[in-house]
């Protein structure tokens, strides 16, 4: 039986606890059906810096939630992550990326890129926003107060160098929150499923704009604040019980693994904390061991999740994870 001794930074310092979806009590990933999604994770490419969201359509009101830029992340198969680096991976990547975050499975993903944003804001008639402060786009000052932009110039806004393009992208967020455009084909460049999207969008109408907490870790690391923003996602998001921590070590050898186990497991109620090859991959059976005899049940409800592996019981505790799962080559990916 493999022991992690390893600690991950970016939970290290903000762990969380207990016995996630949201709106969903099976916590399942859901279907394609045209009833709102509860979680929608969202990436606008293009701009200086990363923007990214989780949009969720189960509180009430509805909520959505910018990820601050610079934030380390640990994602499923890849480790700790920055933000830029999650806006990065295709698609399916990043929903897996930011579902682990939140700790709870975002059942569609949209991916779009500024210009193709500004040509959906354009065809909807334009996008009203209410600016914190005056900005110069094309030689024209807008704002402060409520304003109306064509899509260009969302997108110059957005794409702007030396600004706080974060707080522009929060600002973009509530416009769509307050009026989620018409989805077409073609104006996503990455989605699984574009009726879904629009979906949730429509389903998060009028909702309001969350803060992500987050917290420095090991000095310099920003990471999200795992025990407050476990605490939001219940209050705001419509999440059912807190993530269970879980450790998965590859001792198959194969690619994609860590992906696909976080695919299985996130929305049955568990967050990867710690991702990373073993030390060798000779494993022929998947272990799952409950680190500790607090977590037999929850081992057994994530092994039935993963559908192979035997469990185990170890009394050798980790700081980061409740289970961890040693992945053997009986885990077909």
């Amino acid at each position: 039986m493999l022991i992690v001794v390893t600690l991950g930074v970016a939970y290290a310092t903000a762990q969380t606890g207990g016995d996630v979806s949201a709106g969903d009590t099976d916590g399942s990933p859901a279907p394609a059906t045209r009833k709102a999604p509860a979680l929608l994770a969202l990436s606008v490419t293009g701009a200086p810096k990363p923007l990214l969201a989780i949009v969720g359509t189960a509180g009430s009101p509805p909520a959505a939630m910018g990820v601050p830029q610079g934030l380390t992340l640990e994602v499923p198969g890849a480790g700790e992550l920055t933000t830029r680096k999650v806006a990065a991976l295709p698609g399916p990547g990043m929903q897996v990326a930011l579902s682990n975050m939140v700790g709870a499975w975002a059942a569609h993903f949209a991916v779009t890129d500024l210009a193709e944003l500004a040509t959906l804001i354009d065809r909807n008639g334009g996008m009203r926003l209410e600016l914190p402060e005056s900005v110069t786009l094309d030689d024209a000052v807008f704002g402060p107060g409520a304003v109306r932009l064509t899509g260009v110039q969302v997108a110059a806004y957005l794409g702007a160098e030396d600004q706080n393009t974060f707080t522009r992208w929060e600002v973009v967020l509530d416009a769509l929150l307050a009026s989620p455009p018409d989805l077409q084909d073609g104006d996503l460049t990455q989605t699984d499923d574009v009726a879904g999207v629009q979906a949730a969008l429509d389903g998060a109408k009028g909702g309001r704009l969350e803060t992500l907490p987050v917290q420095v870790a090991a000095a310099t690391i920003r990471v999200p604040k795992y025990s407050a923003l476990d605490e939001l996602m219940a209050a705001r998001f419509g999440v059912k019980r807190t993530p269970v921590p879980v450790i998965v070590q590859n001792a198959a050898g194969g690619p994609g693994i860590g992906e696909a186990i976080g695919r299985l497991i996130i929305g049955h109620g568990f967050r990867i904390t710690l991702s990373q090859n073993a030390e060798t991959f000779d494993q022929e059976k998947t272990q799952i061991v409950a680190l500790g005899e607090g977590h037999v049940r929850e081992a057994g409800r994530l092994r039935a999740a993963l559908g192979v592996g035997r469990v185990a019981v170890s009394q050798v505790a980790s700081g980061i994870g409740d289970i961890q799962i040693v992945v053997g080559k009986d885990f077909a990916v």
